[in-house]
């Protein structure tokens, strides 16, 4: 009989209706948590922290820019004074959600973060439903849901959101698993898009998922698929794997090359050495806890032979044998280490989607098992019904007295980043009265003491208590209020400059990238792609960074003349000296600096003096920029100590000593006569590093003339020259109070002559350029042996051309460029494109070829042979890659733990 279209309309009615329940479901118990914690849509807090604050919502804020026609997604001038922005992107807002921004105020962005967590999290239970629907199709519509919003609710969510791209790579993980399994049956092509999606939506993450896959396989085709079947099977998969590699070759080979220049990195042996044994298990150990139902299905597993339903024992097994895989790295810190690429500073599980997924699969298993013992149409026995109430209610006023009364213990994680040992044994109270219920509910259903109904109507109540309590903890807990945020995004929009300009900071009042989120050009950054040359001569220049951050806070008046700084934004009460407010908020001000250099300059003769910064002193290499400028003479003062009181200085070849030598107070003294103008600058400063915190930090107090100028100096906000004031006619009296030992490679006060400086920005042979986008222009007139200096960066993604034919760049300064000009009339053009772009693109092209041609051969009659030699060295390959992942994630880190320790 054929179907009307009444019915067939039903149907699908029906279906949007099933699929719909997941989401739906995470979507209420989420409005549940917003509205108790007054979380925007429902309240009028933010639920950004950390990475979301620091990171994501101001790149996105920069994304918006870009799609209003202000900016390139090649290069962006608002980061680290210049930089590709391309690998930026595809690390943090590559997702079709980043460009729901422009629907949004700039000042909102905080609040939309609510929106955008709500819906990918939502799509992750759609996804995994999804997965469970094929995977596990006994357990009916509602328990597959339900599953949905464990894997949505699970700890890797909760606890790394603040990540905000990393929750992409997580709803698409269900349907790569999926899209293996019809590779598996002979159609590689979803395959193919789901692992191309991947490496689109997040490059950092998708090197864990190729390691994934081919340890996996390699597990599956020797434990799953029959000998005389493994080679095709491998013949596929190495095909979908490398023609998505080349398809996706634009994304993955310019951020490699980018990850590769920037300052993250180290020794891998040392940092495996040195670690503990263990990780972070209040951390770590949570990405499981978030889901009770991991401690009750042990007790159901098929640890014997037995008939398994619609999914095998077999097939069950293997993936708990997966699931364990992934669980050694929560607990072993090497292991841990290696899935991470060798370190990590926070987040130490980023592959812990993939373990929950796992773990809810072999616990779905056991769930559908009860389920289909439940009878149908049939009722509970009282014992049962009373026994399955009492686990839901004690789960709920567990997690109801623990909210209440051990909140702070219990949300530690969304303060410090890290759990704690209250923490842990919080949740651990928690994770076991859940467990206890989710497994007298699987003991009742097993025994066919609960009804089909009865049993999901607790399954489904037990479900939502502990995804409210969990949400509660870790998205709850966090929300707050945005105003400093909005207060700073006020400022966007007051510059009116035809001309280059950058704004300069003089405090760390809030995260470095926000000013760029302002839409101004900014020497400060914080991502993991940070050059790494940028970032050491930022610090030699006495700017102040720490980790990957670099910033506008410290260097010198003549630094910031030479950067174009011609703008700061500070607090409303910081004096900015030689400068003019022209808008202020509340808390906030942004004032016009005196004096400030366009982005380029003309130098004369060899570039070889220029090539480097000097070490050790960082008031030489500001020595240098003088002289670059064409200054004569020195800019600085050096003077030396007046007194020492209980303080041992000695100066070695490079590097200064301080000792305490009494344990009371201290001191170095200074009594500095100041006759012409001078500003004074103060150092305290090792060497350049990527540390979160270095040795010296917190060293000194200085005072001027009696008035704290800095405590505890250096800090991780503040290790760049410290400006003390600008004199002229008086004595000076600067105190320096030593806290601890420390060894220096520049220490001491210096002061910069203001009648040299202001004579040497008039005289600079400075040269404006142009900047839109990734494309500068000027046109300047040069004699012999000239160069272009530009304040900007130096990337081998640069092309310069000089009337029209392609110039070579050279390397200024460590870190900035330089292009040499003709005599006469010089139009100069520098253009950027990401290193690796054109390769890729050609890749991309041969995969679009591969494809095609392996689909012709894999029909053509006599391809046979060909596509059997093709199968073989695949298997043999993956083989290899298997061992060789298992190796070098799991025995190599704890041999060398072992042995090197």
């Amino acid at each position: 009989m054929k179907e009307t279209g009444k019915q067939r309309g039903s149907s699908w009615l029906f279906s949007i209706g099933l699929h719909a329940a997941a989401p739906a479901g995470t979507l209420l118990l989420l409005a549940a948590i917003f509205a108790a914690w007054d979380l925007f849509p429902l309240g009028n807090k933010t639920l950004s922290w950390c990475d979301m604050s620091q990171q994501v919502v101001p790149l996105l804020g920069q994304l918006q820019d870009i799609a209003g026609g202000a900016g390139s997604l090649f290069y962006s001038l608002q980061n680290a004074g210049g930089m590709n922005f391309w690998g930026v992107f595809l690390f943090f807002l590559s997702s079709p959600f980043s460009w729901t921004v422009v629907l949004v105020e700039k000042a909102d962005l905080m609040l939309w973060m609510n929106v955008l967590v709500a819906l990918k999290i939502a799509l992750c239970a759609w996804t995994s439903f999804v997965g469970f629907r094929r995977w596990l199709p006994r357990l009916g519509p509602a328990l597959q849901a339900l599953l949905g919003v464990l894997y949505a609710f699970g700890g890797f969510a909760l606890l790394f959101y603040q990540n905000l791209m990393w929750l992409d790579v997580m709803a698409l993980f269900p349907l790569l698993l999926l899209a293996f399994g019809r590779l598996c049956r002979g159609q590689p092509g979803a395959f193919l898009l789901a692992l191309s999606g991947m490496l689109v939506l997040n490059f950092y993450l998708s090197y864990m998922v190729v390691a994934f896959l081919v340890l996996g396989f390699a597990l599956y085709v020797y434990g799953m698929v029959p000998r005389e079947e493994r080679k095709a099977l491998a013949g596929r998969m190495a095909a979908a794997c490398l023609i998505s590699a080349s398809l996706t070759a634009p994304v993955w080979l310019p951020a490699l090359l980018q990850y590769g220049r920037s300052a993250r990195g180290g020794d891998l042996l040392a940092g495996l050495a040195q670690s503990p044994w263990l990780t972070n298990l209040a951390t770590t150990l949570p990405l499981l806890l978030c889901t009770g139902l991991f401690g009750a299905f042990w007790l159901f597993f098929p640890w014997q032979d037995r008939r398994a339903g619609d999914i095998s024992v077999r097939r069950v097994r293997f993936c708990l044998v997966l699931f364990l895989w992934m669980a050694v790295p929560l607990v072993l810190e090497p292991v841990n280490k290696m899935w991470h690429g060798g370190s990590y500073q926070a987040f130490p599980a980023r592959y812990g989607y993939m373990t929950t997924l796992l773990g809810l699969l072999c616990a779905g298993w056991v769930v559908q098992e009860s389920a289909v013992s439940c009878p149908l149409g049939k009722g509970s026995q009282p014992s049962a019904v009373f026994g399955g109430v009492l686990g839901v209610l004690s789960a709920g006023g567990t997690g109801a007295w623990l909210l209440a009364f051990h909140g702070e213990q219990l949300t530690a994680y969304v303060t410090t980043l890290w759990g704690n040992g209250s923490s842990l044994l919080c949740l651990l109270l928690f994770f076991g009265v859940v467990a206890c219920a989710y497994g007298g509910l699987l003991w009742m259903g097993r025994h066919a003491w609960l009804g089909r109904r009865l049993f999901t109507l607790l399954f489904c109540v037990l479900t939502a208590v502990q995804c409210l309590f969990q949400g509660s903890v870790y998205l709850g807990a966090a929300a707050r209020e945005d105003t400093s945020y909005r207060e700073v995004m006020d400022m966007s929009g007051k510059i009116h400059e035809e001309t280059f300009t950058r704004v300069k900071t003089l405090r760390k009042d809030f995260p470095v990238n926000w000013v760029g989120a302002l839409g101004y050009n900014h020497l400060g950054h914080y991502t993991s792609l940070t050059a790494s040359d940028t970032l050491s001569a930022m610090k030699k220049l006495g700017y102040s960074s720490y980790w990957m951050e670099v910033s506008s806070v410290g260097g010198t008046l003549l630094s910031d003349a030479l950067f174009s700084q011609r703008y700061t934004l500070s607090s409303r009460e910081d004096a900015v000296p030689f400068s003019e407010t022209v808008y202020e908020t509340g808390s906030y001000k942004l004032s016009r600096n005196r004096e400030s250099l366009p982005l380029g300059l003309r130098l004369q003769g060899d570039l070889e003096p220029w090539a480097t910064l000097p070490e050790g002193s960082r008031f030489q290499a500001q020595q240098q920029l003088y002289t670059l400028l064409g200054g004569e003479g020195e800019l600085f003062t050096f003077y030396s100590p007046s007194s020492q009181e209980g303080v041992a200085l000695s100066a070695g070849e490079g590097s200064v000593s301080l000792r305490r030598t009494e344990d009371g107070t201290c001191r170095i003294t200074y009594r500095i006569p100041v006759q012409e103008p001078q500003t004074l600058y103060f150092d305290g400063f090792g060497q350049a590093s990527t540390r979160l915190r270095e040795a010296y930090n917190d060293a000194f107090t200085v005072q001027v003339n009696g008035t704290t100028v800095a405590e505890s100096y250096p800090s991780q906000s503040h290790n760049g020259l410290l400006c003390l004031g600008t004199f002229q006619k008086e004595w000076v009296l600067v105190e320096v109070e030593l806290h601890k030992d420390v060894s220096l490679r520049s220490f001491g006060v210096a002061g910069m002559d203001m009648a040299k400086l202001e004579r040497v920005l008039q005289e600079a042979p400075a040269v404006e350029v142009q900047a839109a986008g990734d494309r500068f222009t000027t046109q300047v007139q040069a004699g012999e042996r000239e160069w272009l200096y530009l304040s900007l960066p130096w990337d081998p993604g640069f092309t310069a051309k000089v009337n029209g034919r392609e110039v070579p760049l050279c390397q200024v300064n460590d870190a900035f460029l330089a292009l040499p000009l003709s005599p006469g009339t010089n139009n100069v053009e520098l253009s950027f494109r990401p290193q690796g772009w054109e390769p890729g693109l050609g890749l991309l092209v041969l995969g679009a070829f591969l494809w095609g041609l392996y689909r012709w051969v894999c029909r053509w009659k006599k391809g046979e042979k060909l596509l059997s030699w093709w199968n073989q060295g695949a298997l043999v390959c993956f083989t290899a890659g298997g061992i060789l992942v298992a190796v070098l994630f799991y025995v190599f880190p704890l041999g060398v733990r072992l042995f090197f320790a």
